[in-house]
């Protein structure tokens, strides 16, 4: 996913549940690749915890921005997913 997005700083939203967090996206080659501290606010409305997974759908990326799409999966993490992300103990 990386290599299609900019390889520089850029102002990213994020959209989930019809509301929008505005924040950077670092993207740095040199540098791992990450939302600025802005994420936490994202983190805190939508009560993240460490076993739900977010899923980032590309909706805008342009020299002057990236938008991004959000489902929050929960308890409800298909079976297929489940066993990509921790293998045969799902």
């Amino acid at each position: 996913m990386s290599d299609i997005l900019p390889s520089k700083d850029i102002p990213t939203v994020l959209m989930y549940s019809g509301k929008e967090w505005k924040m950077v996206y670092y993207g740095d080659p040199k540098k791992v690749k990450r939302f600025n501290s802005e994420w936490k606010h994202f983190v805190d409305d939508n009560d993240l915890k460490a076993e739900d997974v977010c899923v980032f759908e590309l909706m805008v990326c342009t020299a002057r921005q990236v938008k991004f799409k959000v489902q929050i999966l929960r308890d409800d993490i298909p079976p297929a997913l489940q066993a990509r992300l921790y293998g045969d103990k799902a």
